[in-house]
């Protein structure tokens, strides 16, 4: 039986940026963060209640069964009320930042022993008492201030974070952090499978960070050990989709997550890990360091929809086709894998002669769950021997040494070839 010494290589090249991997929007969250109050001319400091209304909101959170007493806080709301009736308007609203900020973490940390309602009643009033037009709902908020050091803050659950450096915002911001709001999901716009923990970030007033902070998320329920140790943090950017850049952390062990885990099966042969190909190595040390208590996160400039994400593909190769590992390539944060694709002996081929369609050189890119990746470049090359190749869609293109071709809707890329 014939086989042809000759020999190809496919070079896949993906990048996992927004034009690689987006489908159709999938229809992020509406629910807004702030409850829109009179505008800011409408607002008059001082006059939207007096310094005793204050302190009788006050009471209820911060009494005398809580730390710290009721005492420090009519002190500052004493200071509050003297600079509004000096006109020291911008000192006023320095104080009122730093009274919502504290009340807002202390709710958050369980700290404070009124209800959520008693807050929001509080903390709007004391707003509007300095003339700043923010409602902030209360649980799983909290008012970052660009003179902020660094911190961590999560939600009620635990199940999300964000580690702020220092001076993080531009001007002060609401954070709110949403959870598992939509059951149906996933919200991010990419082809790769996506895991629950599905967190979306909402900021008043938006723009970017001043500095970029760190996001920890939980992955949700169970999940193959083999797949929850590759797991990134997929981020929705408002450019399109990517995978959040690796981090040296600050903090380590922000989440203590559950590690709800299923028996795996054994890798088929020609799958392939991407992860430490595609991302710089650094993220070892980091993983281990950040994530040990089984979160998944990243580097973001900019809050958005997150999710966990795989980044592992399946390459299956053609009639005879055997891929090799995957290697990264230096410029654009590319990859590529070289499929050996020897002669398959049902042609029966002669040099010279074109392989019968049955017997043509493809690759198929796929998800992990079995998701087809299209529009996927690939180059390809004969490496050994002789012939010559054509890129293949629908019919055979110009012969030559090399091709390119992308895959299709079924996440196929293919050759014709003659020997």
């Amino acid at each position: 039986m014939y086989r042809s010494a000759t020999r190809l290589t496919a070079a896949l090249a993906i990048a996992l940026t927004a034009a690689a991997c987006v489908d159709a929007p999938t229809g992020a969250p509406e629910a807004a963060l702030i409850r829109s109050g009179p505008s800011a001319s409408a607002i008059v400091p001082g006059t939207c209640t007096n310094v005793q209304g204050l302190i009788n909101l006050a009471a209820p959170l911060f009494g005398p069964n809580t730390n710290p007493s009721i005492n420090s806080v009519v002190s500052k709301i004493r200071s509050l009320d003297r600079d509004v009736k000096k006109n020291k308007i911008a000192d006023a609203q320095v104080r009122a930042y730093e009274i919502v900020q504290f009340t807002l973490k202390k709710h958050n940390q369980g700290g404070l022993s009124g209800s959520a309602a008693q807050v929001k009643a509080f903390t709007d009033a004391i707003f509007c008492f300095a003339g700043i037009d923010l409602n902030p709902l209360p649980d799983n908020t909290y008012l970052i201030l660009p003179s902020d050091q660094p911190q961590v803050v999560k939600n009620l659950a635990g199940n999300a974070g964000i580690s702020f450096q220092a001076n993080p915002v531009s001007v002060p911001t609401l954070i709110e952090i949403q959870t598992n709001t939509v059951s149906t999901g996933p919200w991010l716009n990419t082809k790769l499978d996506q895991y629950r923990g599905f967190v979306f970030i909402r900021q008043e007033p938006s723009g970017p960070l001043a500095n970029s902070a760190v996001v920890e998320i939980c992955a949700d329920g169970v999940i193959p050990q083999s797949v929850r140790d590759r797991l990134r943090l997929g981020h929705g950017k408002l450019s399109g989709f990517e995978i959040a850049a690796p981090v040296t952390p600050i903090y380590t062990n922000v989440l203590v997550c559950p590690n709800e885990v299923a028996i795996a099966a054994a890798p088929a042969p020609l799958w392939q890990r991407l992860a430490s190909k595609l991302l710089p190595q650094q993220l070892h040390a980091s993983s281990a360091m950040m994530f040990a208590g089984g979160g998944v996160g990243g580097t973001v400039t900019e809050f958005s929809p997150f999710a966990p994400v795989d980044p592992e593909l399946s390459f299956g190769g053609g009639v005879g086709g055997t891929v090799t590992e995957f290697i990264r390539v230096p410029a654009g944060g590319l990859l590529s894998a070289n499929v050996e694709v020897p002669v398959d002996p049902c042609a029966s081929p002669r040099a010279g002669k074109q392989l019968d369609a049955s017997c043509l050189p493809f690759v198929t890119i796929r998800t992990r769950l079995g998701t087809v990746m299209q529009n996927v470049p690939v180059s390809w090359a004969v490496t050994s021997g002789a012939g010559s190749i054509a890129p293949l869609t629908g019919f055979c293109g110009a012969y030559a040494s090399t091709a390119a071709t992308t895959t299709d809707v079924l996440g196929r890329a293919g050759i014709c070839w003659t020997l």
